[in-house]
C-alpha cells in the first residue's frame, strides 16, 4: 500500500469506531458549494477497515491518480490484494491498459477487464477470466462494425487448458450467419452440441439447428428449428439416438407435431423395430382410415382412434388392449370423446384367465340401458357391482336400483325409495294392468257371441 502524508490542514476528516474501540471506516472531505465532498490530494480520501482483522479492506483514491494507479483498491480480511479498479465518474474507465483486476485469496489473477466509461472495449480481447490454479478460464472478445452493430465471441476452457464452449453474439443476442453460434465440448476435446442462432432465436434452412453427442462422438439427437420454432417441411424435425441406432422421431411443422402422410411419432424398440407410432395432426391426434395410435412390446399391444384429438370410432372400438398372447384386456366405445355404443357394452374389461370383469352401457357419455343394469362389475365370476341407469340417473321400477356388496339400494328416478314401496307399486302396477287385461278378454267374447 502506498504511504501518504496525513496532516493535511485544509481538509477535515470524519472517523467511526465500532463498540470494541476498532476503526471501522475513515473520510476525507472538503467543503464544495452545496456541502461536501470526498477529496485528498496525497492519499486515499476513503478508507474502510475489516471488523475481523482490522486491516484495510477498501482504499479509494481521487482521479485521476498520479502514476495511473488504480482509484480503488480492495483486499481481503488477511490483507491479501482483492481487486484494482481504475473509475472516473464513478465508472469503470482506463484508456491504457485493464480497467478492473480481481484477484484469487491465493494471489492469481481471478479475471481482467477493458473498459472505457463502464462499456468494454471494442477492439479486440475485452475480457478475461482464469481459475484459482492461474489456467484460463474464458475469454471474451468484441468488435463494432461500421453499421455499429457490436460483435463478440466467448470461449470458456476447461482447468486442463481443453475448449469448453464457443458462442457468437451481435448486439448481446446470439448470433452466428457462417456457423454456429454455440458449441460445446467434453473435457476429451470431443464435440458435446452445438446450436445456430440468428438474432437470439435458434434457426438453420434445410440442416439442423441444433445437435447433442455422446462422449464417445455418437449423435444424441438433433432437432431442425425456423425461428426458435421447431420445424421441418421435408422430413423428421426430431431425432433421437442409442448407440448409433434411432429411438425416436418428432415430425413437427412450426413446433406443432403434424404430418399428413404417416405417423408423426415413431418409437423403435433396441433391435430397430418399430415399437410405437402415433399420427398426429397439427398437434392433435388424428387418422381418419386406421388407428391413430399403435404400441406393441412384449407385455401388450394398444390400438387407439382418434380423430380431431378425441377418441372416436363408428365402426368398432375406439380403444382396444390386448395381452401378449394377443387375448382381449379392454375394449372401449367412443364417439367424438364421449363414451357411446347403442348396440352393446361401451367398457369391456377381461381378467388375466379371459373372464368379464366389468360391463358398462352408455349414451352420449351417460350411463344408460333399457332392459338390464347399465353397469356391471364381477369378481371371480360372481356379480359385486350392479347399477341400473336410465340417462344417467339411477332408475329401477320393479326391483333394486343399485346393489353393491349385496347390499340393495331402491331408487326410482334418482329418488331413494324402500323395499315396501317397491313392492306396493309392482302390486299396483300388476293389479291395474291384470284387471284390465280381463275387462278386455270378456268384452271381446261378448262381441263375438252377441253378434
Amino acid at each position: 500500500m502506498e504511504s501518504f502524508d496525513n496532516d493535511l490542514v485544509d481538509f477535515f476528516t470524519e472517523d467511526e469506531n465500532d463498540r470494541k474501540g476498532n476503526m471501522l471506516y475513515e473520510v476525507w472531505r472538503k467543503p464544495v458549494d452545496d456541502g461536501f465532498e470526498n477529496f485528498r490530494e496525497n492519499g486515499p480520501n476513503y478508507i474502510e477497515y475489516s471488523n475481523i482483522t482490522g486491516k484495510i479492506i477498501l482504499e479509494e483514491w481521487n482521479y485521476p491518480r498520479k502514476g495511473d494507479l488504480p482509484t480503488h483498491t480492495k483486499y481481503y480480511h488477511d490483507g491479501k490484494i482483492q481487486a484494482e479498479i481504475w473509475q472516473k465518474n464513478g465508472l469503470s474507465h482506463r484508456e491504457n491498459g485493464y480497467a478492473e483486476i480481481h484477484y484469487h485469496n491465493n494471489g492469481n489473477v481471478k479475471n481482467m477487464s477493458w473498459m472505457l466509461n463502464g462499456k468494454y472495449y471494442n477492439n479486440g480481447l475485452v475480457f478475461v477470466n482464469y481459475y484459482y490454479t492461474g489456467n484460463i478460464k474464458e475469454l471474451v472478445y468484441r468488435k463494432t462494425t461500421e453499421e455499429n452493430d457490436v460483435l463478440s465471441k466467448k470461449i470458456s476452457y476447461y482447468d486442463n487448458g481443453i475448449v469448453r464452449n464457443v458462442l457468437y453474439e451481435k448486439n448481446n443476442e446470439l448470433h452466428n450467419t457462417e456457423g454456429p453460434a454455440v458449441i460445446t465440448y467434453y473435457d476429451n476435446g470431443k464435440l458435446e452440441n452445438f446450436s445456430w442462432f440468428v438474432k437470439g432465436k435458434l434457426y438453420r434452412l434445410d440442416a439442423p439447428a441444433y445437435a447433442s453427442y455422446y462422449n464417445n462422438g455418437d449423435i444424441c439427437d438433433y432437432t431442425y428449428f425456423n425461428n426458435n420454432a421447431r420445424h421441418n417441411g421435408n422430413g423428421p424435425a426430431y431425432a433421437f439416438y442409442v448407440g448409433n441406432k434411432i429411438r425416436v422421431i418428432n415430425y413437427f411443422v412450426n413446433s406443432a407435431k403434424h404430418r399428413t402422410d404417416g405417423p408423426a411419432i415413431i418409437n423403435y424398440s433396441n433391435d430397430g423395430s418399430v415399437k410405437s407410432v402415433e399420427w398426429v395432426n397439427n398437434n392433435m391426434i388424428h387418422r381418419l382410415d386406421g388407428p391413430s395410435s399403435i404400441i406393441v412390446n412384449d407385455h401388450f399391444t394398444h390400438f387407439a382412434w382418434s380423430v380431431n384429438g378425441k377418441s372416436h370410432n363408428l365402426n368398432g372400438p375406439s380403444y382396444a388392449l390386448y395381452d401378449s398372447s394377443f387375448r382381449t384386456i379392454c375394449l372401449e366405445y367412443k364417439n367424438m370423446g364421449k363414451w357411446h355404443n347403442p348396440k352393446g357394452p361401451c367398457l369391456i374389461k377381461y381378467d388375466m384367465y379371459g373372464e368379464i370383469i366389468s360391463l358398462h352401457y352408455k349414451i352420449n357419455n351417460q350411463y344408460h340401458r333399457e332392459h338390464g343394469p347399465a353397469k356391471i362389475e364381477y369378481y371371480k365370476n360372481k356379480v359385486i357391482e350392479c347399477g341400473y341407469y336410465i340417462h344417467g340417473v339411477l332408475h329401477n321400477d320393479i326391483g333394486a336400483a343399485y346393489i353393491y356388496d349385496e347390499k340393495k339400494h331402491y331408487i326410482v328416478n334418482g329418488i331413494m325409495k324402500n323395499r315396501q314401496y317397491i313392492l306396493q307399486y309392482v302390486q299396483y302396477i300388476y293389479t291395474f294392468y291384470f284387471k284390465e287385461l280381463i275387462n278386455d278378454i270378456i268384452c271381446i267374447i261378448v262381441d263375438y257371441y252377441v253378434d
